[in-house]
């Protein structure tokens, strides 16, 4: 009896070697082997985002993951409106924006937090191009087309002011208007004049030699700068006239496929250029100006932020931008060209910069931008305490809570 129990126990124990032996030869091994699997996955995905991040750091001379620039995250993107808008502006009141809306054929306004949202008039207008507000937002002007009309949206009358126009501003005070004017389309005389409101009393201030040109009002002041529209193999010089006429005079010249931007005191601008004459690789700089004297003086920093002005928006502290970084741009793209023809949208990150020493902070870190975002049109909150912008992937109004 003892001997059965003897070699029964040993039977026991032996069966149990073979299970435990088997159990880490085969299950054993394919756990090891899932856990490889799952090991190797979070390598490729480790490397697939290093990769990627690599990919973005060539758009980006600076290191995009410092601890220092993390710790100054301070918001998500969130969306704003539900259905596509043009040519948003801020109301008068500063509480809601305004905007046109293609799809719903008229004028809307939403509440900052998206809540709110009704229809403020009904216009269908097609063929719009550009809505021109004036700085208090009272004043409209509308591109159709060809031509430019005065707008009153609380009743739907339109007024035409002008046609042979390419672009239109408003002066400072509101009380002009600022254009360009080709006599014929196969004329190569251009000017840019001032009229009033409805065209009247117009008055030739320069004639340019560009056909297509920007014009902006240079704030806090009663000059008009003008450039060529951004090409990348042309110079885009930075010009400016007085609105009562006189000499044209030369801010900044040199820069290829250049934009700009001026600061809310007009002393600052930032401009966007090309590296070299055709390149693709963009540049940002901020400009100081200093208007005493015959000639401006202009000094350039390099914010080391390749991104177009287009992108970027002025705090009221005239030292402080907040930019869309763009990256995603295609090997054989022709900068800033294509991205203006609409040919790609672009993938964006968002920063706050520091124009006077160049710090930068990240507005959202890298996990939360589960959305492609090509931001365009970026204005402020009146208190700057919201960052609102339009994706041009799906038109929608988005923000970020600064």
């Amino acid at each position: 009896m003892k001997k059965v129990f003897i070699f029964s126990t040993s039977a026991l124990v032996l069966l149990g070697i073979v299970f435990i032996a088997y159990n880490f030869t085969f299950g054993g091994g394919e756990k090891k082997l899932l856990f490889s699997k799952n090991n190797n996955s979070s390598e490729t995905k480790k490397d697939n985002t290093k990769k990627n991040d690599n990919a973005k750091d060539k758009q980006n001379p600076f290191n995009f993951k410092k601890k220092k620039e993390e710790e100054n995250v301070v918001g998500i993107v969130e969306k704003v409106s539900d259905k596509p808008v043009l040519f948003p502006k801020i109301e008068k009141d500063g509480t809601r924006i305004k905007y046109y809306s293609k799809k719903d054929e008229g004028f809307w306004e939403v509440s900052f937090d998206g809540s709110l949202e009704k229809k403020i008039s009904n216009e269908n207008m097609p063929d719009l191009k550009a809505i021109i507000w004036s700085a208090d937002g009272k004043k409209i002007i509308l591109k159709r087309g060809d031509g430019f009309y005065r707008y009153y949206y609380n009743n739907g009358q339109k007024r035409k002011i002008k046609d042979k126009a390419n672009f239109m501003i408003w002066s400072n005070l509101g009380d002009k208007i600022i254009y360009d004017y080709i006599e014929s389309p196969k004329s190569e005389n251009k000017t840019i004049n001032i009229a009033n409101q409805n065209g009247s009393e117009w008055k030739v201030l320069a004639e340019v030699k560009n056909r297509k040109s920007v014009i902006a009002m240079i704030p806090q002041s009663s000059l008009i700068s003008f450039w060529n529209v951004p090409q990348s193999t042309k110079e885009s010089d930075l010009q400016m006239i007085s609105v009562a006429g006189g000499k044209v005079q030369n801010i900044l010249s040199g820069k290829f496929g250049a934009n700009y931007l001026w600061s809310p005191d007009g002393e600052k601008f930032l401009v966007s250029s090309v590296a070299n004459k055709g390149g693709d690789t963009m540049v940002l700089e901020v400009g100081k100006v200093n208007f005493d004297g015959e000639k401006p003086k202009v000094s350039l920093m390099d914010l080391r932020l390749p991104t177009l002005a287009s992108k970027c928006v002025w705090s009221k502290d005239n030292k402080t931008i907040y930019c869309a970084l763009l990256s995603g741009i295609p090997d054989n793209a022709v900068m800033p060209d294509d991205y203006y023809a609409g040919k790609f949208y672009t993938d964006d990150y968002f920063w706050k910069v520091d124009t006077e020493t160049g710090k930068k902070e990240r507005l959202v870190k890298l996990e939360d931008m589960n959305k492609m975002i090509d931001a365009t049109d970026l204005f402020l909150s009146p208190n700057e305490d919201m960052l609102f912008f339009v994706n041009r992937k799906d038109g929608k109004l988005y923000k970020i809570n600064l």
